[in-house]
């Protein structure tokens, strides 16, 4: 068991298992958003599940690929479920006591990064996300047509459809870090298994 069924410990304690992590830009995500990347040093976003991307890298000549996945064998591990497979307990438990009924493949988890005016085109249904950390501002923004909606997502579970509704990150208004992350289905992952 990592947490006590108290939401704000239980926001505090996911803080402290996701802040001191090596974070990084994904270099699988190709959408707008990552064109230009805006985060505070050491900082950055990633993904954490599966994927169809089987490359990894070239190490002296050699092709590495990623891990395959044990729930299907045309799926990979991510590079950050790979190096933290301790995470999916965690993020399972999470889910469990705060949105036990909302299946999910991929949790995208972001370190002080401003993500731009982006839909969510992969995903399937809809995401949910949480802030975390003792930040000010940083709000989720949604663009719902006749009005923007500025959402504080902090120590908050928020549930939206990305791939219908343009949204973005608004600027933190201190240097505490902000990390938010959104439980996700991936369309063409979510018809190869049920749930990660």
């Amino acid at each position: 068991m990592y947490f006590y069924n108290d939401f704000e410990t239980d926001c505090m304690i996911l803080y402290n298992y996701l802040e001191p992590l090596n974070y990084y830009i994904g270099k699988d995500r190709r959408t707008g958003q990552f064109k230009k990347p805006i985060f505070e040093k050491g900082g950055g976003s990633v993904l954490y599940g599966l994927t169809f991307k089987g490359f990894l890298k070239y190490e002296n000549g050699q092709k590495i690929l990623r891990k395959r996945s044990d729930l299907n064998s045309t799926l990979f591990e991510t590079k950050f479920r790979s190096e933290y497979p301790e995470l999916l307990d965690i993020f399972k438990e999470f889910a469990s006591l705060y949105f036990p009924n909302f299946d999910w493949v991929n949790v995208q988890i972001n370190k002080d990064y401003i993500c731009r005016p982006h839909f969510d085109s992969q995903n399937v249904g809809q995401s949910i996300i949480i802030g975390l950390g003792d930040y000010e501002g940083g709000n989720l923004i949604l663009d719902r047509g006749d009005h923007l909606e500025h959402v504080n997502i902090k120590n908050m579970i928020y549930k939206f459809d990305g791939s219908k509704v343009k949204h973005w990150t608004s600027q933190k208004k201190n240097k505490n870090t902000r990390i938010s992350c959104v439980f996700f289905n991936n369309k063409w992952i979510k018809n190869k298994i049920n749930k990660i």
